[in-house]
């Protein structure tokens, strides 16, 4: 029986890795228009087809890694490059994580109710 596969997330040696993929020309594709403001593809869904797209080259637990991210505030292919790196990092740094996410009836724009509870070590 193979073990299973890890989760993506900041502890996985290949993190920035995936982090540099998601936000690049064939992810989310972050750069400056004309003007130099900041632009990006995402289509602001629980969906994220980009995070999908980007987690099967890799050697990870795909539904895991969804979850985590929606823990840390990564509701949207976006939000994963935004959110989940500074949450992970916060809440290991202050022993919280966060819980109770609520999503709407179409499953767009999320209603983030989040609650901070302490982590208790076994």
């Amino acid at each position: 029986m193979m073990p299973p596969a890890p989760t993506m997330g900041p502890s996985h040696p290949k993190w920035a890795e995936f982090l540099a993929d998601l936000g690049g020309p064939k992810g989310c594709d972050f750069r400056k228009d004309a003007s130099g403001r900041s632009t990006w593809k995402c289509d602001g869904t629980v969906k994220r087809p980009i995070c999908r797209r980007t987690l099967k080259r890799y050697d990870v637990d795909v539904a895991g890694s969804l979850k985590l991210f929606v823990r840390h505030g990564g509701y949207c292919d976006c939000e994963v490059v935004f959110n989940v790196d500074r949450s992970v990092r916060d809440s290991q740094s202050r022993g919280v994580r966060h819980v109770a996410v609520k999503f709407d009836d179409r499953g767009r724009s999320p209603v983030k109710r989040r609650r901070a509870r302490k982590v208790v070590s076994p």
